[in-house]
């Protein structure tokens, strides 16, 4: 980021022809909006994984308290006589 501004301050000072400071900057905006789509796309995906790693602990979680559960039964139960 902070070499994106000092490249904008560097061409502004060069006094190159007005269409070329638009299409510079017209650059920098894409490449910037780009870098932030991306960083957005990377926060989305982690957001996903994060729900999914927690829905797979809530299964697990579930199936060992099953276990449990059917376990605790089994030797609690009286045996018939």
């Amino acid at each position: 980021m902070n070499e994106t501004i000092a490249s904008l301050k560097r061409f502004f000072e060069k006094g190159s022809s007005p269409s070329h400071h638009v299409d510079k900057i017209l650059r920098h905006i894409q490449f910037l909006s780009l870098k932030i789509g991306r960083i957005i796309c990377f926060e989305l995906v982690a957001v996903k994984v994060d729900k999914l790693t927690m829905f797979e602990r809530c299964l697990i979680d579930r199936q060992k308290k099953k276990l449990r559960n059917q376990a605790s039964c089994a030797f609690s139960m009286p045996e018939p006589i």
